[in-house]
């Protein structure tokens, strides 16, 4: 039978800003990802524009939060003093350099992406007619 879940061992990245640093990164289930969705989408957009901007903002970091602590398994990064990050704390993007930030975010959104071939990674692909 095929398998139809996801994996939890994810895939190890070495980052392109952090020279000798590296992230595995696992894919969310179905479901923390539609969570993830509704967290990102749900921000209300009533009341002024500083308002509607604050609340983006929030919604950004809670979302980045959720991301970073679910799909982040391993990784070598530490803090100034060599203690290892803690990505299930949201007061942990407060002291991480925006490239390394931005560079796992990129490659979390880029696992997360609808395939865009209908070939699989197996080299299948769908049935022909």
């Amino acid at each position: 039978m095929p398998r139809a879940t996801v994996s939890v061992e994810g895939e190890r990245f070495d980052l392109k800003t952090c020279p000798g640093g590296y992230v595995v990164i696992k894919r969310l289930p179905f479901g923390q990802f539609l969570d993830r969705r509704d967290m990102s989408m749900g921000m209300n957009m009533t009341g002024d524009r500083q308002q509607v901007i604050t609340e983006l903002r929030l919604a950004n970091r809670k979302t980045t939060t959720y991301e970073f602590g679910r799909c982040i398994t391993e990784h070598n990064l530490t803090d100034d003093n060599d203690q290892p990050l803690d990505f299930k704390r949201s007061d942990i993007l407060d002291k991480l350099d925006p490239r390394i930030g931005n560079e796992i975010a990129d490659l979390i959104d880029a696992l997360h992406q609808p395939m865009e071939d209908t070939t699989l990674p197996n080299g299948s692909g769908p049935p022909s007619s």
